[in-house]
């Protein structure tokens, strides 16, 4: 057995008080680790609903450590003039560098992860830039990013209605992601799509590691209980929230159209969140309630967030299950119901058509042009005989080689030394340069909306902290009550991250 590490996760996403997917998958990530014999501990939010007995009950024997952070409920939002505006993610993730110096002081890992949504990670990399923490490795797990979700929320929205990347908060975390990725000495991505789409727009060069995502325990089954399940009733299941990134409406739209022509005891189930979607002006049940045909309103049931132990029970009794997402960088969901032996249909050109493989590829499709293709697949999975018996098999297999691959691939990992830190090259030079920039306005669009509460932003805005002033900031005294006091800040800020890297 490789020798022991001591291996820190950073994520506010603790199942089951905040879920989401870098949640589960740090979860599942964990639970195998720990069964390794590596000892795992966590960094994260105290969430007001935390029990230490359901934590121990789902995590083990892994250690937490809270941020010293106020919730986001807690601090000052305003001006609907800009959108939302708030400090939170950025004085959140200053507190994550501070409790991981305390962390370090009394017992540092030897590895830590973090993932790029909400640059949890970022000042504690930083901080690594300038020499700090000498020892321990740093992996960034690219899980998706702000920019990303915002531009698949709002692409079918008709102009000029105001893009929410324009809110100061959001073009803040975005800056802030965006400056995790050229800062990370190592980069996990669940499949090569997603490095793909993250080289679009920021060129750089790192120690890249493929490695699938990790399904949670609980949705494992025997071999015995995955063959028991046959002759399913034509039920369709869509796990996931109901937005345009999941894309609900085009699964829906499908269904309404072409219901006339399935098995008449076709239904269509979808399980998850109602969302705003941007583009009804209203969330998506809202939207939908007066335009589903009376004719297949008897076919479709909306059930909301169910409890993630029911979701075994339906994928035991789906016949399929349909993921028309239209960005997406894995899907635990998909390798979920591959696991049930559940047949699924999914997107081209994302990450679930990656965790397909070629094997497989007929079953993704370009839900937006192959609606007849789609609807003759329907057909033919409804009528097999054999209830599809050989694709369940293909599809449990499938499963099963992700789940090894992502089991040795992390061993070989975490048992590895650390690879060089790759230089800077120009092109991560101008992308840090770019986050700096926008980062650096966004704050100062912050700072002056907020700036009329100056008492309440002192408050919140943890920059009085000496270690922070001088290592990341500079010294800047909360005496004045002007706005621009906020703005010179950010531009210290900047300088400081420039000297980091040498720009």
């Amino acid at each position: 057995m490789p020798p022991q590490k001591k291996i820190l996760f950073i994520t506010r996403e603790i199942v089951p008080f905040y879920y989401g997917g870098i949640g589960t998958l740090f979860k599942a990530l964990a639970g195998m680790l720990s069964a390794k014999g590596h000892k795992i501990s966590f960094l994260s939010q105290a969430h007001g609903n935390f029990d230490q007995k359901i934590f121990r009950q789902e995590y083990g024997q892994a250690e937490i450590h809270f941020v010293d952070s106020p919730s986001p409920d807690k601090f000052p939002m305003s001006c609907s003039d800009v959108g939302k505006v708030s400090s939170f993610q950025f004085t959140y993730n200053l507190a994550v560098a501070e409790k991981f110096d305390r962390i370090v002081s009394e017992s540092p890992p030897d590895i830590v992860i973090s993932a790029d949504f909400g640059a949890e990670g970022l000042f504690v990399m930083a901080k690594a830039r300038l020499g700090h923490y000498p020892g321990i490795r740093f992996i960034l797990h690219i899980s998706g990013s702000l920019y990303h979700l915002m531009t698949v929320y709002e692409s079918g929205c008709v102009p000029p209605m105001p893009s929410k990347l324009q809110d100061p908060q959001n073009r803040l975390m975005w800056a802030m992601e965006d400056g995790c990725i050229p800062l990370a000495p190592e980069i996990i991505v669940p499949t090569l799509w997603t490095w793909k789409e993250t080289q679009k727009r920021i060129k750089v060069e790192t120690n890249l590691h493929v490695i699938p995502n990790y399904p949670d325990k609980s949705f494992s089954l025997s071999e015995k209980e995955q063959n028991s399940q046959t002759n399913r009733a034509n039920n369709i299941l869509f796990i996931g929230r109901l937005d345009r990134c999941k894309g609900a409406d085009l699964l829906l739209k499908l269904f309404i159209k072409f219901h006339l022509v399935l098995p008449s005891d076709t239904t269509l189930t979808f399980i998850g969140r109602d969302c705003a979607c941007k583009e009804y002006n209203s969330t998506f049940l809202q939207y939908w309630k007066n335009r589903i045909p009376a004719s297949c309103m008897d076919k479709i049931k909306f059930l909301g967030q169910v409890d993630h132990s029911q979701v075994n029970q339906y994928l035991q009794e789906a016949k399929l299950c349909i993921f028309p997402s239209r960005w997406e960088v894995f899907g635990l969901v998909c390798l979920e119901a591959m696991a049930h032996g559940v047949p699924i249909l999914v997107s081209k050109d994302t990450g679930p058509a990656e965790v397909l493989g070629p094997e497989l590829e007929n079953y993704a499709f370009d839900f937006e042009n192959d609606t007849q293709q789609i609807i003759t697949t329907i057909q033919a999975l409804c009528a097999d005989p054999t209830d599809n018996r050989q694709l369940r098999k293909k599809m449990r297999e499938r499963a099963r080689i992700l789940k090894e691959q992502t089991e040795s691939a992390m061993e070989r990992l975490i048992a590895s030394n650390a690879p060089p830190t790759i230089p800077l090259n120009k092109n991560s030079r101008a992308a840090i340069l770019d986050v700096l920039t926008r980062g650096s306005s966004a704050i100062g669009d912050i700072a002056f909306h907020l700036g009329k509460d100056i008492l309440s932003v002192q408050k919140h805005f943890p920059i009085e902290n000496g270690v922070y002033r001088d290592i990341l900031i500079g010294k800047v005294p909360l005496t004045s009550s002007h706005p621009k006091l906020y703005q010179g800040i950010s531009s210290k800020l900047a300088a400081k991250f420039k000297k980091i890297i040498g720009l």
